[in-house]
């Protein structure tokens, strides 16, 4: 697996990119949005998979995974690292 990033010439609406199937993370207009998934991974092969991933841009920030935590302490996160973000 591998992953590119660019650098953008312009500030974007971030709910624009997530629209309605994405997902968000964002504070104070900071943040990031994601569509599409390009892999789920268990909380357990989360790290070594996000390590694994070459970068065709290595001086840009690293690959991100999303995750929602569950409520219940025998519950396992699942991460998802996406198509877009």
């Amino acid at each position: 697996m591998f992953c590119r990033s660019i650098v953008l010439d312009r500030d974007i609406d971030l709910n624009n990119v997530c629209a309605q199937d994405g997902m968000l993370f964002e504070r104070d207009g900071v943040g990031h949005a994601s569509r599409g998934i390009t892999v789920e991974v268990s909380e357990d092969d989360i790290s070594d998979v996000l390590s694994s991933i070459m970068s065709l841009t290595p001086e840009l920030p690293d690959p991100v995974a999303f995750s929602l935590v569950p409520f219940l302490p025998n519950e396992k996160a699942t991460f998802v690292i996406p198509q877009f973000l």
